[in-house]
């Protein structure tokens, strides 16, 4: 299998785009933080409801990348295809 490297933000808007995805993820309960990290996955705000970039500590900012990279390049992780492993259930059955 061929590894590539997960894409950072380049601007704000794509930084911001990670923070509320993450913050939605966190809310319909699909994700629950980094297992022994504490769960420390916040997002600060400034008062105009713009997020804090200086403020965002660095597990929060893996935990962002991570999920981001991974909800928009499912096609790098072949291993986590669920769709392909229910055609290979059914073709057993």
């Amino acid at each position: 299998m061929k590894y590539s490297s997960m894409e950072t933000p380049k601007t704000r808007e794509e930084f911001e785009a990670r923070c509320f995805h993450l913050l939605n993820a966190i809310k319909l309960g699909r994700y629950h933080g980094i297992p022994g990290e504490g769960n420390k996955e916040q997002v600060p705000f400034l008062p105009n409801g713009r997020v804090d970039l200086a403020n965002i500590d660095t597990m929060t900012r893996l935990s962002m990348n991570s999920l981001y990279d991974f909800h928009y390049n499912r096609d790098n992780y072949p291993q986590f295809d669920l769709s392909e492993n229910d055609e290979n259930e059914e073709a057993t059955d």
